[in-house]
């Protein structure tokens, strides 16, 4: 026998548990969900140093909690160099709204940036559903040096300089077996340390330093060393270009005296054969470029260049090889 009174308090429960449920999803579909950049790129790297001339490009991830959420739109922002801050004043360029799913690589097109120089930008979309997201963190890049007159006259300096008669270029590979060459006795110079002191008596906005060591360089800020990189700056074929490091050192330069140093050692651009013999190659000796580029709280600017001031010697390092 059916009892209808337990059979229909079964359903009223039933229809109770069931509108609690409608409800619970309709409030959770009703939230406003939290729409959100989670990374910034430029040139698709996270504030990279020596951006080229012509290469510019945002790109950026959202996330939400939302689902479908899809973007509908942009807002792209860059700040002068050297300043952090985002007022209207400070900013060099503003996208303005964009209607544009797209972001991966938008093109800055705003005015000329100059060489040499930190950058500040961040972004903000909307979505399909009409929400907008907060700005960005911001993010940096710092332009590279685009021609030679940047380098405001920077000189490459060594300990000392390699007779033209004696360059090898290309290298000789086995020159043991080759009559001409297994007498010729290649990398015996010195392996030289640069040394150029400086005085700061001002607050420091923004300090960067430029350089290059052929074959390959350690630099240090009064005593100590300058990045993370080994046998920098990498090769190259050094008749035609070579490579060369950014560096922002605005919290390491202290006020009062400081000592750029530098230390040289071979690489590929001379390749002794005094203990090894497989290979020659003697573009030239060991040699650097650098270019500190200091900006004051105050305004004004400082810049340092590698040229005959600096001091050089021998360094303790009697022998290099790359090999």
């Amino acid at each position: 026998m059916i009892n209808y009174s337990e059979s229909k308090s079964y359903i009223n429960y039933f229809s109770k548990g069931s509108l609690w449920i409608i409800i619970f999803f309709l409030i959770i579909s009703c939230t406003h969900y939290k729409l959100q950049i989670s990374s910034i790129y430029c040139e698709n790297k996270i504030n990279p140093y020596g951006v080229g001339t012509n290469n510019f490009r945002f790109s950026w991830k959202i996330t939400s909690s939302g689902r479908n959420v899809l973007q509908t739109a942009y807002q792209v922002v860059v700040t002068d160099g050297g300043n952090r801050s985002f007022k209207k004043k400070n900013i060099i360029w503003d996208s303005g709204i964009r209607q544009s799913d797209q972001s991966i690589l938008i093109r800055y097109d705003g005015p000329v940036l100059n060489p040499g120089t930190k950058y500040y930008w961040k972004v903000k979309v909307w979505d399909n559903n009409g929400n907008e997201s907060e700005w960005s963190k911001p993010g940096e890049f710092t332009t590279g040096l685009f021609k030679s007159e940047d380098w405001s006259g920077a000189e490459w300096v060594a300990y000392d300089e390699l007779d033209p008669a004696r360059r090898i270029v290309p290298g000789i590979h086995m020159p043991s077996r080759n009559e001409k060459w297994k007498n010729i006795i290649v990398g015996e110079h010195e392996l030289p340390l640069l040394r150029k002191e400086f005085k700061v008596t001002c607050r420091i906005r923004q300090a960067l330093v430029f350089v290059s060591g052929l074959g390959h360089y350690e630099l240090h800020l009064n005593g100590k060393k300058v990045g993370n990189h080994f046998i920098a700056p990498g090769w190259t074929d050094y008749d035609d270009y070579c490579f060369y490091n950014i560096y922002d050192i605005t919290n390491d330069i202290g006020r009062g005296d400081n000592t750029l140093g530098v230390m040289l050692g071979n690489g590929f651009y001379i390749i002794p054969n005094n203990r090894y013999r497989k290979l020659i190659a003697a573009y030239g000796y060991p040699q650097m470029l650098l270019k500190l580029k200091i900006l004051y709280k105050d305004g004004n600017s400082e810049i340092i260049i590698s040229d005959e001031s600096w001091k050089t010697d021998a360094g303790p390092v009697t022998y290099s090889s790359i090999f």
